[in-house]
């Protein structure tokens, strides 16, 4: 049996609420509370047997993405990581970093494309249902609520799909 694959990916998140759809009477213009808040956190996350793994960071850089990478082989001890080409996934702390690592072995997606990455779809599937038409106070709620999506929803994605595209 082969090595298990592991996808890595990040993305940003604020407390900006973003309005979808709302019942309203015929004819009238709906009305929806929001937000606006330059208050923002980003996520590192990597999906693994169908289980989404994710940390919180103020922001991304190569020492962050390696203190994930060092918590991602509490998971498993020997993986192959896919990437995409993101400043700090090709830096030199990386490249030390997984040259001394060998049980890590990288893969690069090709630049500029996010449709090979199915953690993408995670960051998909968790806006559409954690932010969309929802409203939170601060950012302890809204990783609350991300962190309880992710936890409860039934991920089924076919990594090799997105691969083999």
């Amino acid at each position: 049996m082969g090595l298990p694959v592991i996808t890595l990916d990040e993305c940003s998140i604020d407390l900006t609420a973003r309005m979808k759809k709302v019942w309203a009477i015929k004819g009238s213009k709906p009305v929806g509370l929001m937000k606006y808040s330059i208050k923002r956190t980003h996520v590192i996350g990597a999906l693994f047997n169908n289980k989404v793994i994710l940390e919180y960071a103020e922001k991304v850089n190569s020492e962050r993405v390696i203190e994930f990478l060092e918590n991602l082989k509490s998971h498993c001890s020997k993986f192959i990581l896919i990437m995409d080409n993101a400043g700090w996934h090709r830096s030199k702390e990386i490249k030390a970093y997984l040259e001394i690592n060998k049980e890590i072995i990288a893969e690069y997606l090709p630049p500029y494309s996010p449709e090979l990455n199915p953690t993408e779809t995670v960051w998909k599937i968790m806006r559409r249902n954690v932010f969309d038409s929802n409203l939170f106070e601060d950012l302890i709620e809204l990783k609350l609520g991300i962190m309880e999506f992710i936890s409860s929803y039934e991920w089924n994605i076919d990594v090799f799909k997105y691969l083999c595209r």
